[in-house]
Formats: structure tokens, sequence, C-alpha cells
């Protein structure tokens, strides 16, 4: 094997070096917490990258030059003896590092949690009101890159003891580092620093039992303060808790169905006709409850008088259900003949109002809608009544036609209107139609 062949096999593992230490480099300082600040970290893994693709360059050639020495020398095989020195390497540098990782440490399987208790000088005043910073407490690996979450520090519920306050919070313990410290805050003038020495990964019997007080450090270059001055701590572990599972979201359809049953199951046999009549409505798509709400209107003294007001209702839709509901009850219904004519004659007055109304201020015939809606729901209380309770109604259905015939440019006043006004007047009254009524379907 030629030395022009060792070479080009020592350029690729010095790129596939270069590659590898980058990549490792990069695992290794987040798992150990190596600082960014100012781009360290991103600076060690060029610097570490760079000295790979040199290891690797070196490691290739010595690997070719051996192969070309040995029996049937080939740079293929050179190269693969050199990339795979060069991965296994990696691979145990890979591993160091994971042995030394930073991971969260756990019990079981779950999270844990410093509970602490921060004892202040005598004298000390709590902070009324915080400032933008709050008053928290964490733990802190110093020159790590990474912040650790805080645990706010509970005023409310501090206690005093001997003339100095305790102060309690739960801190998130989320590195196993073995120099950690725990930064405490109250305010930008007592902003304090304790030593935390607490093994790496907590055990079990770490649990509920509390260490030792420890005493916050002081500023440098300036005089140890004497023990009642300073601030102290104490810790102990904790799990955290899993928050319960959420209750499985339960389907609005269902909800709704729910709270409308509820709702009926509160009415009662002194309910009002409006409030049974959603459920006695054709709309309610519910037959037992339908027929459950019919049996009380019409048990009450008073239906015939609170149905009739729900007839000339101003909500259109309202009205329509009353009046279908005055077909729909048991017969005979003498006391609904007064309510309904008086329907019909207000379907009339409606009738007036829209046909003396520009196509400007109505130009969706809107009033057209709301008789032909009113007047195929009063028409079918009308049919009913005269077959099972005597009733007559030409006396309102005759202005009715003669209004609908007034204004020829509404589809609905002549086909909805006019065409079946027209064909029960002359079944009920032998009143012939007029050259211009719509015939019947």
């Amino acid at each position: 094997m030629s030395w022009a062949s060792s070479f080009f096999v020592a350029a690729l593992t010095g790129v596939l070096g270069l590659v590898v230490a980058g990549l490792v480099t990069a695992a290794c300082s987040e798992w150990l917490n190596v600082s960014n600040r100012e781009g360290a970290a991103g600076y060690l893994m060029v610097a570490m990258a760079l000295v790979g693709g040199v290891v690797g360059f070196v490691l290739g050639l010595v690997v070719s030059r051996v192969i070309a020495g040995m029996p049937e020398p080939g740079w293929l095989k050179a190269l693969g003896y050199s990339c795979g020195a060069v991965l296994a390497l990696g691979g145990v540098t890979l591993g160091l590092g994971w042995l030394k990782a930073d991971f969260e440490p756990k019990i079981d399987g779950r999270n844990l949690a410093l509970a602490i208790e921060v004892r202040t000088p005598r004298g000390f005043v709590l902070p009324t009101q915080p400032d933008d910073y709050g008053v928290y407490a964490a733990v802190r690996v110093p020159g790590a890159r990474s912040y650790s979450p805080q645990g706010k520090l509970d005023l409310s519920r501090a206690t005093q003891a001997e003339g100095r306050w305790i102060v309690t919070a739960l801190v998130p313990l989320i590195t196993s580092a073995q120099n950690k410290v725990m930064d405490v805050r109250f305010s930008q003038q007592h902003s304090l620093t304790f030593p935390l020495p607490l093994r790496s990964k907590p055990q079990r019997s770490d649990l509920g039992e509390w260490s030792a007080w420890v005493d916050s450090g002081w500023d440098v270059g300036t005089a140890e303060p004497p023990p009642e001055k300073k601030f102290s701590l104490r810790y102990h572990v904790q799990l955290i808790e899993p928050p319960p599972p959420a209750p499985p979201e339960e389907d609005p359809a269902v909800q709704a169905a729910a709270a409308d049953q509820a709702k009926f199951d509160a009415l009662g046999a002194h309910t009002p006709v409006r409030e049974w009549f959603p459920f006695a409505a054709k709309s309610s798509g519910h037959e037992a409850r339908r027929a459950t709400a019919i049996r009380h209107i019409a048990a009450r003294p008073d239906y015939a008088a609170e149905l009739g007001a729900l007839m000339t209702d101003a909500d259109d839709d309202v009205a329509k259900e009353a009046l279908y509901l005055a077909a729909d009850l048991p017969p005979p219904q003498p006391a609904l003949l007064a309510p309904v004519a008086a329907a019909g004659k207000h379907i009339a007055g409606m009738m007036r109002k829209f046909n003396v109304t520009p196509g400007a201020q109505d130009p969706s015939y809107q009033g057209a809608a709301s008789v032909s809606v009113r007047f195929s729901a009063w028409m079918s209380a009308v049919r009913a009544l005269r077959e099972n309770s005597g009733g007559d109604f030409t006396v309102e259905l005759r202005p009715i036609l003669e209004l609908s015939r007034v204004r020829l440019d509404s589809h609905e006043m002549q086909g909805g209107v006019r065409r079946v006004a027209s064909h029960y007047m002359k079944q009920w009254a032998n009143l012939d139609p007029l050259p211009g009524d719509p015939p019947p379907r």
C-alpha cells in the first residue's frame, strides 16, 4: 500500500474524528452542565472537534502503515480499522461522560424536591411587597450553564421562634452534581447562598429527616458576621407527588343532555306553562319527555291563557311551537278557541304592517317570512280545533286571505299564505278563489 493511499485513509479518518469528537463533546457538555457563558461550551466543542480531527488523522496514518506491512494490505482494510478505532475511542469517551453526567436524581422513578426552612437573624423584617424578581429559593450548580427551577418562599406562613423568622419553601431538585449550593433571595440586599452538603443521588434514607442547620456565606473581603446576624438553612428530601390524572373530558353533547334532563327533572305540577313549554315543543326531540310535559300543561287550570300568550310571542319560534302544541293537546280543547282566534288576528296585524313597509326597509322580506312561519303553525291548530272542538276561524282567515293579495312581490306571502288561505276559505266558507289566487298543491 503506497504512502499516497495512507494519507488518503488518514484524511478520511481525520474527518470522522472531527465529527465524532464534536458530537461527543456536545453531549458531554450538556450532561456535565458546562457553562455556555460567553460561548464557552461552543468554543470547547470546536476545540475538541479540531483535536479529534488531528488524532483521527494521526491514527489513520499509523494504522494504514501498520496494515501496509501486513499480508494482503489494502486501503479499504486500513480505513476500516482506523475508523473502527476512532468510533471505539469516541464510544469510550461518551461512556465516561455518561457516568459523570448530571442527570436528574430520582427515587423509585419519582422526582425529588428539597423542603427547606430558612431561619433569619433576630430583628430581620420580612418584605411585605416583593420586587420584580420575587422571593425564591433554587438549587444551583456553580459554573453550570442551566438554571434550576425556583421554589417560592412562603412568606404568608412564616413563623417565629426565639425572635427569628422561619420561612419555608419547596425547591425542585433536578441536579445530581456533587458540588451544589442553595440560593435564597428575599430582596436585592438579602440574596444569600448556602452550601448544600447533599449526596449527588439521594437515597430513601434521606427522605423526611431534617439536616443540620447550615449558615449562609458572606461577601468576599468582609468579616464573618456573628452567629446572631447569620441566616441559616436546613432541608430534607421529599418525593414530588405526581399530579392526579385529569378527569376524562366529557362530550359537550352529553353534558348538555345531562343539564337539560336536570332542568326537566326540577319541574313540577305548579310549574308555569312557559317553563314546561320547551319540553313540549315538537323540536324538543324527546317524545317521552314531550308527552309528560303536555300532560302537565293540560292539567293546569289556566293553561289556555298561558299558551295563548306564547302564541303571540315576539319570537317566531316560540309562537310557532305554541300553535303546534295547541294542535297536539288531547281533544277536545274548547278553551283554546279564543286564544287561537286571537293568534289569527295577531297574524293579520303583522301582515298589515308588512304590506305598508317599503321594500328598502325590509329587503330580505323578513316580515313575510315571519308571517308564513306563524300562519303555517296557526293553520295546524285551526284544523285540529275545527275537527275536535267545534271551532270555525273563517272570520279570522278571511282578512288574512285578503291581506295576502296585496304584496304580489313576496313569494312567502303568495305561496305560503294566499294559496293555503284561498283553498280553505273555499272548503270552509264556499268562497270562490280569485283568478290570481295560486291553486292548491
